[in-house]
């Protein structure tokens, strides 16, 4: 079996569903969570793929983009479906899932208190 480490930030945000997956999975996984401070993020920025978080590594091979981390997972542990239809229905999810998320990103940097 892999060993798994999933790289975010100390929050919740994009890594979230990704670790929900892992959970459904019951698949046991390093949890690495770089503090906001962002001390840390700027020693690992460099070594990361694309230079941005979530990044997945998978026995040392690093997957970065959460929606290719959530569909590599999904086909890895059994989640996809069985056909085309089913698996764009997972897709539909996953996608669903990232819309909500830029959603309420965007609610928690919005300056305007009247929005």
């Amino acid at each position: 079996m892999p060993a798994y480490k999933l790289m975010y930030f100390d929050t919740k945000g994009r890594a979230e569903v990704i670790r929900l997956a892992f959970a459904v999975a019951g698949q046991s996984f390093e949890d690495k969570r770089i503090p906001l401070s962002m001390e840390e993020w700027q020693t690992v920025k460099p070594t990361i793929p694309q230079k941005q978080l979530p990044c997945l590594q998978v026995d040392g091979r690093l997957i970065p983009q959460s929606r290719a981390i959530m569909r590599y997972l999904a086909r890895e542990f059994g989640l996809y479906g069985d056909n085309n239809d089913e698996n764009t229905r997972v897709d539909v999810i996953i996608g669903t899932a990232e819309d909500f998320l830029k959603s309420v990103i965007a609610l928690r940097y919005e300056k305007d208190d009247t929005k």
